[in-house]
Protein backbone atom coordinates (compact mmCIF):
# COMPACT_ATOMS: atom_id res chain seq x y z
CA UNK A 1 0.00 0.00 0.00
CA UNK A 2 2.44 2.49 1.06
CA UNK A 3 4.38 1.51 -2.37
CA UNK A 4 1.63 2.58 -4.23
CA UNK A 5 0.98 5.57 -2.19
CA UNK A 6 4.19 6.73 -3.03
CA UNK A 7 3.97 5.89 -6.48
CA UNK A 8 1.14 7.77 -6.71
CA UNK A 9 2.78 11.04 -5.00
CA UNK A 10 5.75 10.49 -7.82
CA UNK A 11 3.18 10.73 -10.33
CA UNK A 12 1.54 13.97 -9.49
CA UNK A 13 5.06 15.42 -9.02
CA UNK A 14 5.99 14.34 -12.44
CA UNK A 15 2.33 15.86 -13.16
CA UNK A 16 3.34 18.97 -11.82
CA UNK A 17 6.40 19.19 -13.64
CA UNK A 18 5.47 18.07 -17.16
CA UNK A 19 2.34 20.66 -16.95
CA UNK A 20 4.99 23.59 -16.40
CA UNK A 21 6.72 22.99 -19.10
CA UNK A 22 3.54 23.64 -21.92
CA UNK A 23 2.95 26.90 -23.04
CA UNK A 24 -0.41 28.95 -21.83
CA UNK A 25 0.21 27.60 -18.25
CA UNK A 26 0.43 28.99 -14.78
CA UNK A 27 1.64 28.41 -11.15
CA UNK A 28 -1.66 28.34 -9.04
CA UNK A 29 -1.50 28.46 -5.07
CA UNK A 30 -4.76 28.20 -2.26
CA UNK A 31 -5.65 27.63 0.92
CA UNK A 32 -8.96 26.12 2.49
CA UNK A 33 -10.28 26.20 5.99
CA UNK A 34 -13.39 23.94 6.27
CA UNK A 35 -15.67 21.86 9.00
CA UNK A 36 -15.24 18.60 9.10
CA UNK A 37 -17.77 15.62 9.74
CA UNK A 38 -16.85 11.89 10.61
CA UNK A 39 -18.86 9.40 8.52
CA UNK A 40 -19.96 5.65 9.22
CA UNK A 41 -17.95 4.36 12.02
CA UNK A 42 -15.64 7.20 12.56
CA UNK A 43 -18.32 9.08 13.92
CA UNK A 44 -18.27 6.77 16.90
CA UNK A 45 -14.55 7.08 17.48
CA UNK A 46 -14.43 11.08 17.14
CA UNK A 47 -17.08 14.25 17.20
CA UNK A 48 -16.61 17.09 14.50
CA UNK A 49 -13.77 18.66 13.79
CA UNK A 50 -12.41 21.20 11.47
CA UNK A 51 -9.15 20.92 9.02
CA UNK A 52 -7.13 23.40 7.00
CA UNK A 53 -5.17 22.76 3.51
CA UNK A 54 -2.75 24.31 1.80
CA UNK A 55 -1.87 23.58 -2.07
CA UNK A 56 0.11 24.69 -4.98
CA UNK A 57 0.23 23.56 -8.47
CA UNK A 58 0.48 24.41 -12.27
CA UNK A 59 -2.57 24.78 -14.84
CA UNK A 60 -2.66 24.63 -18.15
CA UNK A 61 -5.22 26.12 -20.68
CA UNK A 62 -6.86 23.54 -22.61
CA UNK A 63 -9.55 25.76 -24.40
CA UNK A 64 -10.68 29.23 -24.23
CA UNK A 65 -12.66 27.72 -21.10
CA UNK A 66 -10.97 24.04 -19.70
CA UNK A 67 -7.52 23.99 -17.86
CA UNK A 68 -6.32 21.13 -16.23
CA UNK A 69 -3.98 20.54 -14.33
CA UNK A 70 -1.91 18.86 -11.00
CA UNK A 71 -1.57 19.76 -7.36
CA UNK A 72 0.22 18.42 -4.29
CA UNK A 73 -1.07 19.32 -0.87
CA UNK A 74 -0.17 19.33 2.75
CA UNK A 75 -3.65 18.86 5.36
CA UNK A 76 -4.06 19.15 8.81
CA UNK A 77 -6.98 18.43 10.55
CA UNK A 78 -8.20 17.93 14.06
CA UNK A 79 -11.67 16.36 15.64
CA UNK A 80 -13.26 16.59 19.07
CA UNK A 81 -13.36 13.56 21.11
CA UNK A 82 -16.13 11.08 21.80
CA UNK A 83 -16.46 10.55 25.19
CA UNK A 84 -17.34 6.75 24.37
CA UNK A 85 -14.05 6.20 23.44
CA UNK A 86 -12.09 8.64 24.37
CA UNK A 87 -12.00 12.48 25.66
CA UNK A 88 -8.45 13.42 23.96
CA UNK A 89 -8.92 15.44 20.66
CA UNK A 90 -7.72 13.87 17.37
CA UNK A 91 -5.44 15.53 15.07
CA UNK A 92 -4.16 14.41 11.79
CA UNK A 93 -2.27 15.24 8.44
CA UNK A 94 -1.92 14.15 4.99
CA UNK A 95 0.05 14.92 2.63
CA UNK A 96 -1.63 13.92 -1.16
CA UNK A 97 -0.87 15.19 -4.97
CA UNK A 98 -3.07 14.87 -8.25
CA UNK A 99 -5.14 16.33 -11.14
CA UNK A 100 -7.84 19.30 -11.01
CA UNK A 101 -9.85 20.14 -13.63
CA UNK A 102 -11.50 23.95 -13.82
CA UNK A 103 -13.72 25.34 -15.92
CA UNK A 104 -13.95 28.85 -15.94
CA UNK A 105 -17.00 31.54 -17.29
CA UNK A 106 -16.38 35.09 -16.86
CA UNK A 107 -15.31 35.85 -13.11
CA UNK A 108 -16.58 32.43 -12.19
CA UNK A 109 -15.11 29.04 -11.92
CA UNK A 110 -15.92 25.21 -11.35
CA UNK A 111 -13.29 23.01 -10.48
CA UNK A 112 -12.65 19.82 -8.87
CA UNK A 113 -9.42 17.21 -8.23
CA UNK A 114 -9.00 13.76 -7.13
CA UNK A 115 -6.04 13.35 -5.11
CA UNK A 116 -4.42 10.36 -3.04
CA UNK A 117 -1.83 10.15 -0.38
CA UNK A 118 -0.58 9.12 2.75
CA UNK A 119 -2.60 9.85 5.95
CA UNK A 120 -1.37 9.66 9.72
CA UNK A 121 -2.23 10.17 13.44
CA UNK A 122 -0.33 12.88 14.99
CA UNK A 123 -2.35 12.68 18.71
CA UNK A 124 -5.40 10.63 19.48
CA UNK A 125 -6.48 7.03 20.17
CA UNK A 126 -4.93 6.23 17.29
CA UNK A 127 -1.80 8.34 17.25
CA UNK A 128 1.25 6.98 15.15
CA UNK A 129 -0.56 4.95 12.68
CA UNK A 130 -0.56 6.02 8.88
CA UNK A 131 -1.61 4.50 5.62
CA UNK A 132 -2.76 5.48 2.24
CA UNK A 133 -6.02 6.68 0.86
CA UNK A 134 -7.93 9.57 -1.48
CA UNK A 135 -10.15 12.53 -1.67
CA UNK A 136 -12.17 13.93 -4.14
CA UNK A 137 -13.31 17.81 -4.20
CA UNK A 138 -15.73 20.07 -6.09
CA UNK A 139 -16.02 23.49 -5.35
CA UNK A 140 -17.17 27.22 -6.81
CA UNK A 141 -14.52 30.69 -6.96
CA UNK A 142 -15.84 33.92 -7.54
CA UNK A 143 -13.08 36.21 -8.53
CA UNK A 144 -12.33 38.94 -6.86
CA UNK A 145 -9.40 40.58 -8.14
CA UNK A 146 -10.32 39.91 -11.95
CA UNK A 147 -8.43 36.42 -13.15
CA UNK A 148 -5.95 36.88 -9.91
CA UNK A 149 -7.76 36.26 -6.62
CA UNK A 150 -10.70 34.37 -5.96
CA UNK A 151 -12.92 33.29 -3.02
CA UNK A 152 -14.68 29.99 -2.97
CA UNK A 153 -16.93 27.17 -1.36
CA UNK A 154 -16.07 23.55 -1.53
CA UNK A 155 -17.27 20.09 -0.59
CA UNK A 156 -14.62 17.18 -0.07
CA UNK A 157 -14.90 13.67 0.81
CA UNK A 158 -11.78 11.68 2.18
CA UNK A 159 -11.30 8.30 2.17
CA UNK A 160 -8.34 6.46 4.09
CA UNK A 161 -7.46 3.36 4.98
CA UNK A 162 -6.68 4.05 8.71
CA UNK A 163 -9.06 2.62 11.73
CA UNK A 164 -11.93 4.05 12.15
CA UNK A 165 -13.11 2.76 15.37
CA UNK A 166 -11.57 0.61 17.73
CA UNK A 167 -11.31 -3.54 16.79
CA UNK A 168 -12.69 -2.52 13.11
CA UNK A 169 -10.83 -2.72 9.85
CA UNK A 170 -13.46 -0.03 8.32
CA UNK A 171 -12.29 3.03 6.12
CA UNK A 172 -12.30 6.23 7.79
CA UNK A 173 -14.23 8.73 6.15
CA UNK A 174 -15.00 12.46 6.60
CA UNK A 175 -16.89 15.08 4.61
CA UNK A 176 -15.71 18.45 4.79
CA UNK A 177 -17.38 21.82 3.73
CA UNK A 178 -15.78 25.30 3.45
CA UNK A 179 -14.16 28.56 2.22
CA UNK A 180 -10.83 28.71 -0.18
CA UNK A 181 -8.71 31.42 -1.49
CA UNK A 182 -6.84 30.77 -4.90
CA UNK A 183 -4.37 33.10 -6.30
CA UNK A 184 -3.27 32.34 -10.02
CA UNK A 185 0.07 33.79 -11.31
CA UNK A 186 -0.49 35.16 -14.71
CA UNK A 187 1.99 36.15 -17.19
CA UNK A 188 1.87 40.19 -18.41
CA UNK A 189 0.42 41.05 -21.48
CA UNK A 190 2.55 41.30 -24.29
CA UNK A 191 3.62 44.69 -24.77
CA UNK A 192 2.35 45.99 -27.71
CA UNK A 193 4.57 48.31 -30.19
CA UNK A 194 4.16 51.64 -30.44
CA UNK A 195 2.43 52.48 -33.85
CA UNK A 196 5.02 54.18 -36.62
CA UNK A 197 2.99 57.77 -36.69
CA UNK A 198 3.93 57.57 -32.74
CA UNK A 199 7.37 56.72 -33.72
CA UNK A 200 7.80 59.04 -35.33
CA UNK A 201 6.17 62.09 -32.96
CA UNK A 202 8.88 60.41 -29.85
CA UNK A 203 11.75 60.91 -32.73
CA UNK A 204 10.61 64.62 -33.10
CA UNK A 205 10.23 65.33 -29.59
CA UNK A 206 13.78 64.19 -28.95
CA UNK A 207 15.26 66.31 -31.56
CA UNK A 208 13.39 69.24 -29.93
CA UNK A 209 15.15 68.91 -26.68
CA UNK A 210 18.88 68.78 -28.14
Amino acid sequence: MRRAVTQGLVLACLAVSAAAGVAHGEPVVGVDASASIPLSRYGRTVGEGGSLGIWGGYGVELTDWLWGGAVLEPRFSVFSGDRRVSAETSAGFSFSGGPRLTARLDEVELFVTALGGVYTDISGPFTGTAGGGWSTTTGLNYYLVPFATSLGVFARYDSSNLHAAPNSDARREVLSIGLTVQRRFLEPPPAVPPARGELTQRRHERNAHR
